[in-house]
């Protein structure tokens, strides 16, 4: 993805990916069931030479049935000329990977099966009777491309609102959790993520552009993009000291750290803050350090004076009603000035690192005027993980399992890629 965008021609790549769901995109690499006969423990022999004729040769174990030379044919036709091309590259990449591994596609889901798999994916809910009803009326080469069509943008699914909403949900959980801050900072990142799926005239959705905001953005959590600010305010770590803070910053950002690196990248840096990477060399502990730099200038201003937001209740010292102050987020150029962060091996050696982007050649320029997370934001939006990240995190989504084998967003060299050109060309798109 060039731009990364998150318009309707990427989700509708994807929803062609979903008409796969005819087949179930994991692989049955098992063959045939073979099938046992239990003996009856009751049953008694009638005669002992008959018993010891049936003793004499050991049954044979079937076969297991060969993968079939040709595979389905595709039975739907995706709306839109300029998607049929990249649907073709999507079945031919896929096909090959059956092949390459002689398994063969599950049976096509039904109708029904489809748009209530399309319906809980996309718009996080069930299909009601008469969406059924109208999804049926149309014919059975367009109707799957039509729900889905219809789901994004449709006036029949209130012109994509309940899309928008969906994916608001299911990503202020990924970037906020469940806990750990009050309702009120979670609708305000809810309802900031809403305007970024649904988009407008002026503004279709890009990932890239609203990835730059939870990164980089300054501004009040009760206005425009500033309400991405609570991201950050979620994670901010382990308060500094006030003695230090011109050389450490206000808050450690070990939280924001991790939590950028593996939501944005898909690599799961939290595994190397304390050693390097024990199984694999492509990560080492000033990997960690050295992103975390790009966060410690970060400055925070409550309404009522608090550093941060507080999710319990009320204690005696605390000024005004828990959960509802509003907050700034602010870069403060005096906080890590020497922009140097130091780390501790575990042979109780201490280093220190300088800001630098998972490569020593990704640092901050010198004579930089940005803030460092501007420069960070601009690292992460354009490294090729960034991409990937997003096309397997969607992946796994609709077809609840992703091209890794393991979790969604941890590529490493032990959770191998199941087809790494498609990944690829989805990524450059």
């Amino acid at each position: 993805m060039n731009t990364n965008r998150i318009g309707k021609k990427w989700w509708l790549l994807t929803a062609a990916g979903l008409t796969l769901a005819c087949f179930v995109l994991t692989l049955s690499h098992d063959g045939a069931a073979q099938t046992t006969k239990k003996a009856d423990p009751k049953a008694k022999t009638k005669d002992k030479d008959k018993a010891k004729e049936d003793t004499t040769e050991s049954p044979k174990k079937e076969k297991a049935e060969p993968p079939p030379s040709t595979f389905p044919a595709r039975r739907d036709i995706v709306e839109g000329s300029k998607l049929a091309p990249l649907v073709a590259m999507i079945d031919e990449h896929i096909t090959k990977g059956w092949k390459g591994n002689s398994t063969y596609p599950s049976e096509r889901c039904t109708d029904h099966e489809f748009i209530r798999r399309a319906s809980i994916d996309i718009i996080g809910r069930i299909p009601t009777p008469k969406e059924v009803d109208a999804f049926m009326k149309h014919g059975e080469s367009t109707r799957r491309s039509w729900l889905v069509n219809a789901m994004l943008d449709g006036k029949e699914y209130d012109n994509g609102r309940e899309y928008a909403q969906n994916f608001a949900n299911l990503w202020t959980v990924n970037l906020m959790t469940r806990s750990g801050s009050g309702k009120h900072y979670q609708a305000q990142m809810n309802d900031w993520l809403y305007d970024q799926f649904k988009g407008d005239e002026k503004n279709a959705p890009d990932w890239s552009r609203s990835a730059r905001a939870l990164i980089a953005v300054q501004g009040d959590t009760n206005k425009g993009d500033g309400r991405a600010a609570n991201y950050l305010l979620h994670n901010l770590g382990e308060a500094q000291n006030a003695n230090v803070r011109d050389k450490n910053g206000k808050f450690d950002m070990v939280p924001a750290t991790s939590r950028t690196t593996r939501l944005f990248l898909g690599i799961r840096t939290q595994c190397v803050q304390c050693h390097d990477h024990p199984f694999n060399g492509e990560w080492r502990q000033d990997h960690f350090w050295g992103i975390n730099t790009f966060l410690r200038q970060i400055d925070t201003k409550g309404t009522q004076g608090n550093a941060r937001p507080v999710m319990f209740a009320a204690k005696k010292k605390q000024k005004g009603v828990v959960g509802t102050e509003e907050f700034t987020l602010s870069d403060n150029k005096s906080f890590n000035a020497n922009g140097l962060i130091s780390f501790e091996r575990r042979n109780g050696i201490v280093f220190f690192t300088d800001a630098f982007m998972l490569d020593p050649l990704k640092k901050v320029p010198k004579k930089a005027e940005s803030p460092r997370r501007e420069i960070l934001a601009g690292y992460v939006t354009s490294s090729p993980w960034f991409a990937k990240a997003f096309v397997n995190r969607t992946w796994g989504h609709f077809f609840g399992t992703s091209f890794t084998k393991g979790p969604v967003d941890d590529f490493h060299e032990q959770n191998p890629v199941s087809h790494p050109e498609l990944l690829d060309k989805l990524a450059e798109m």
